[in-house]
């Protein structure tokens, strides 16, 4: 065991650790006690019975003397807000929220009672005044309270201020409400005598206790937590830190996986060095799917986590000046500055009303802008996150990650952060440590990955190669200066990923001032669901327009399937004279990959019409010019295409379909089949009865309604399919890289390699995938899940020779 590694995890457990803490502590101190791990397991568990409580309470008399007393006069308050929030569970909710904010904190943030009562009264008041109006108002009046409800990345106080004073101008302004008819705010003594209520039920129910406090010569009575929630708080906040660890990449090649017997989900062989992290970390990403992988899929996780990575320095140099400069560029996400966020409002603007125009214009502005700023600092979590995360392994020599599976057997890295399976540009922050010396073939395909991420992939070999040749000098200028030249790159396809490979091209090639190469480039699959469904029905319509078959002419570009559908369904548009004026707005590749991306994955109609809808919306087309009823016709006119360019594809899907529900009607509760590489994958998704409880400004829950977990048929329903080819399609990868000695990677359906190995590399996916179609991998399929051949015949194969994928160019490109 290397105790480099060791003492690597045991450093990221005690980061973690302290992490849990510290994020604790503050969540304490400022009163948002909660938002922690433990608040939001207590109330998933306990807001079912408190809400009985409440509602036991509330239902009682108040008799005798008490009837003035704090508590009898938040009873009567009380059966009122009951009228309004006809759910129980809302008002317990809320409820626990702001015991927890004012009671789970730090000693010296403890809120004085009176403020603790009047937080509970207040929160339940806005709730109160939501569900009045949400009765009441005008659909449009609604609509504008929900709007400003769910703004994003603003506060509870901006929101719920901002939605009371909609709903009041609105109503009174356009449709002539009296104050009277608006809802009626509570007084100071209603908000105090609500909350006095709720915790006199509070710590009947055990959640706090209160206690007397002399001050002087006053006694008064405080709240805190109970000694059982607090010992509950402290043992949960134990266990979390006994299991917390930061998921970083290894600095020694991870422990190999073993194969055994059983379930995937309860192998946890490899990984990590220290058992107790692996022991949530298995080889089988499930809580429930029985999957088990063979020797195949051990052998590729195996070789993935051989590979060795380095941090690419000039990346991750130009990334922090990037993110100081406020540049975003692609998914590169950064922190703009305005002088407005620094500013307060100029003093002759303060001096006029609060209706004066240029005031109200000023106010509006940098509400906006501050408004843009929150969203942007959200943005940028993940690109600060990611190089917080590089900078730690700078002058790591070289770092490792670890592998693990999904049930269907796609593979994916352990890690959350120094991985190919991210944006364009966590990707470019990343290069192999082992590089090679580039040899004819290597040049070239070097030359056609620079282009391909400039161009797109959708242009043939040749015209990617040839771009980086005819562009030499741009391509230096880029490397030498490129902040200074980000108009001619930032927009390009692959933007961080084409500055990776130009500046490597230039340092590489051009100036030979290193020698070897060692950025990954990649080959992707073409629609590798509708291409595995037309190989494996030999369908020779679908394997020609998902570049299966040798191109005719060696400079062909590769067949593109979105274009095709788009090219169908305008034909379809001009012979139809209602119709025939949308032909024109059936141009962009988007809208044909709209439609067949997400066909293999269960998209429905109204998905794809809201996608198709948002894609005109944001050319300003939406609603002007295209209406409900035109997106309605050009999703129709795009999946009749679709299913022309695919027929045999479309004609399985709906086979695949059929065999579900003969499957289940057997009496499957989950679906099992074996794959060519003898993998046992195993479709079972469950779902337990629960409720999800929205508040208007404390966010949302879901608590469970009972414990027993049972078979989602419908779920299982949609997933057949796509879960179907995701199994074959990492078939292909582990029977064509699970002895491979090299660097590697994969991104769920593609790999990426050293230009020198990209031959070898495509000439072992050609086989792969022939290896994995041959045969009927469908039959088969309907075999494995007991569904017999009277009860559903089984689909015949077509005239498409799959010999011919093994020349096949374009497969992956």
């Amino acid at each position: 065991m290397n105790n480099r590694q060791v003492q690597h995890e045991l450093e990221l457990f005690k980061l973690a650790k302290d992490k849990l803490r510290k994020d604790l502590r503050k969540a304490q101190e400022k009163n948002y006690g909660s938002s922690t791990n433990f608040s939001r397991d207590f109330i998933r568990q306990y807001v079912q019975p408190f809400a009985k409580e409440l509602v036991k309470a509330t239902g009682k008399r108040a008799r005798g003397r008490a009837t003035t007393s704090a508590i009898s006069l938040g009873f009567r308050k009380m059966q009122e807000l009951f009228e309004y929030l006809v759910d129980p569970e809302m008002v317990a909710y809320i409820s626990m929220i702001s015991i927890l904010d004012s009671f789970y904190t730090c000693e010296g943030s403890k809120p004085k009672v009176q403020e603790g009562f009047k937080k509970i009264g207040r929160r339940l008041e806005d709730e109160m005044r939501n569900e009045f109006y949400y009765q009441r108002a005008p659909e449009d009046v609604v609509a504008a309270i929900h709007k400003r409800n769910n703004t994003k990345e603003s506060t509870p106080s901006y929101r719920r201020q901002g939605a009371k004073q909609i709903a009041q101008k609105l109503l009174v302004n356009k449709y002539d409400w009296t104050k009277e008819e608006l809802f009626q705010d509570w007084k100071d003594s209603d908000r105090f005598h609500v909350g006095a209520f709720v915790l006199h039920v509070a710590e009947g129910f055990g959640i706090v206790e209160s206690y007397p406090l002399r001050q002087g010569k006053k006694q008064q009575t405080y709240y805190r937590l109970s000694e059982p929630v607090k010992a509950q708080s402290i043992i949960f906040q134990s266990e979390l830190e006994q299991r917390a660890f930061f998921r970083y990449p290894l600095k020694d090649i991870p422990k190999e996986w073993e194969v055994e017997s059983g379930a995937s989900r309860h192998n946890n062989s490899g990984g990590y060095y220290q058992a107790w992290i692996r022991t949530n970390l298995n080889l089988c990403r499930s809580f429930y799917s029985d999957t088990e992988f063979g020797t195949d899929a051990i052998n590729l996780l195996n070789t993935l986590s051989r590979t060795a990575w380095n941090v690419d320095h000039t990346i991750y140099n130009l990334a922090y000046r990037c993110l100081e400069k406020g540049y975003s560029i692609g998914s590169l996400n950064a922190v703009f500055d305005h002088p407005r966020l620094h500013e307060d409002m100029p003093r002759f603007l303060e001096a006029k009303p609060k209706s004066d125009p240029l005031r109200k214009e000023w106010r509006s502005e940098t509400a906006q802008i501050h408004q843009a700023h929150r969203e942007a600092v959200t943005k940028s979590r993940n690109t600060r996150l990611a190089l917080n995360v590089a900078k730690d392994y700078l002058k790591e020599p070289r770092f490792y990650l670890s592998w693990s599976c999904d049930y269907r057997g796609r593979m994916y890295p352990q890690q959350s952060f120094l991985h190919q399976d991210s944006s364009d540009f966590e990707r470019s922050l990343i290069t192999f440590s082992d590089g090679c010396k580039l040899d004819k073939s290597g040049e070239e395909y070097a030359a056609q990955a620079v282009g391909e991420a400039f161009l797109g992939s959708k242009v043939n070999y040749e015209d990617r190669s040839k771009w980086t040749y005819q562009n030499k000098e741009l391509i230096l200028a880029i490397a030498n200066t490129p902040l200074s030249l980000l108009s001619e790159w930032s927009e390009c396809d692959k933007p961080w990923q084409f500055l990776q490979l130009a500046l490597e091209w230039n340092r590489v090639v051009l100036n030979k001032q290193k020698a070897l190469w060692d950025v990954p480039i990649g080959a992707d699959a073409t629609s590798s669901g509708l291409q595995l469904l037309s190989a494996m029905r030999r369908d020779p319509d679908g394997m020609e327009f998902s570049n299966l078959f040798a191109p005719k002419d060696i400079n062909d570009p590769p067949r593109d399937a979105y274009k095709e559908v788009l090219k169908r369904a305008r034909h379809k548009a001009y012979r139809d004279q209602n119709h025939a004026w949308l032909a024109d707005y059936l141009e962009e590749r988007k809208l044909g990959k709209i439609v067949l991306m997400t066909v293999v994955y269960g998209a429905t109609p109204q998905r794809q019409k809201k996608e198709i809808k948002e894609h005109f919306i944001d050319k300003g087309l939406y609603p002007s010019k295209i209406d409900k009823h035109a997106v309605s016709y050009i999703c129709t006119i795009l999946r009749e295409s679709a299913r022309e360019v695919f027929p045999m594809a479309f004609e399985a899907m709906d086979w695949i379909k059929d065999l579900y529900g003969i499957a289940q009607k057997n009496g499957n509760t989950s679906f099992t089949w074996k794959t060519p590489n003898l993998d046992s994958i195993n479709l079972l998704k469950v779902e337990q009865i629960s409720k999800r409880i929205t508040s208007s400004y404390l966010g949302k829950i879901t608590i469970p309604l009972t414990e027993i977990k049972e078979p989602n048929y419908n779920k299982m329903k949609t997933s057949l399919v796509p879960d179907f080819v995701h199994s074959y399609d990492s078939c292909v990868l582990k029977s064509s890289f699970q002895d491979w000695t090299k660097p590697l990677t994969v991104v769920h359906d593609c790999f990426k390699v050293l230009p020198n190995d990209m031959d070898l590399a495509k000439k072992r996916i050609r086989h792969g995938f022939y290896k994995v179609c041959s045969g009927d991998p469908l039959a088969q399929l309907a075999d494995d899940l007991g569904v017999t051949e009277e009860q559903l015949p089984r689909l015949k194969q077509g005239t498409g020779c799959l010999e011919e994928v093994l020349n096949s160019s374009y497969m992956f490109n």
